[in-house]
């Protein structure tokens, strides 16, 4: 399930069955040592690199594996680890089995998410609202490397967000350069962004959706250009 994972890969790990290994279990590592013996060295934050199987790792850029994560991130909710005793007995240990009966109880974890805005600048920063024992907690996320007002943005699925287009500053201020056909994606399981192919056109203002797995980015703006 963690096929073609090398140094720098970013991972998760799940299925660990030692009182040491089931603190790891749904942490975030990276890949920083290639396979020998069957294991990959992968470090965790705030942790020493360990040695694991490839069978316990799910990769975050796999949308397969990406799903069994937010699966078995359903299995930690409150409602389920109550009955999780009991359900494990009842489905004899089957994890396809629990899984499926657990999806029909409880959904993955959600937040609200926010990014950047304008208040005489362009805001960078980005934030997460999640409530955490009936109070809602702000979490900081990682900042983009530049800042981009009046994006299209659409959620494309398996927690990812992308966004299109947009201008570095308000558009009544902008040069033809300060206009973006540049395209990225967030990823709120790894709290990363990644670069994607550009748009043929510059535009700010624009609305994107997604449709049969591809985003399409509509109308918009080059500065009193439609």
């Amino acid at each position: 399930m963690a096929a073609d994972l090398s140094v720098g890969s970013p991972v998760f790990i799940h299925g660990l069955v030692s009182e040491q290994g089931q603190a790891l279990n749904l942490k975030r590592g990276e890949v920083v040592a290639a396979e020998d013996a069957g294991r990959l060295g992968v470090a965790v934050a705030g942790d020493s690199p360990k040695r694991l199987k490839r069978m316990n790792l799910l990769s975050a850029h796999r949308m397969e594996d990406r799903q069994l994560l937010l699966q078995l991130l359903v299995l930690r909710r409150r409602k389920l680890r109550l009955v999780m005793p009991a359900l494990k007995q009842l489905l004899k240990e089957d994890l396809g089995l629990i899984l499926l009966v657990s999806s029909y109880v409880s959904s993955a974890p959600s937040c609200l998410f926010h990014f950047g805005g304008f208040m005489r600048q362009v805001w960078m920063e980005n934030w997460c609202f999640l409530s955490v024992q009936g109070r809602v907690v702000a979490k900081s996320l990682a900042q983009q490397k530049a800042s981009r007002l009046d994006a299209a943005s659409c959620d494309v699925g398996l927690g990812r967000v992308l966004f299109a287009g947009g201008c570095r500053r308000h558009p009544q201020l902008c040069a033809r350069d300060d206009f973006f056909k540049s395209a990225e994606l967030y990823d709120c399981l790894t709290d990363t962004w990644q670069q994607l192919p550009p748009m043929t056109t510059r535009r700010h203002g624009a609305t994107a959706c997604q449709l049969d797995g591809k985003v399409y980015v509509l109308g918009g703006m080059r500065g009193a250009a439609v």
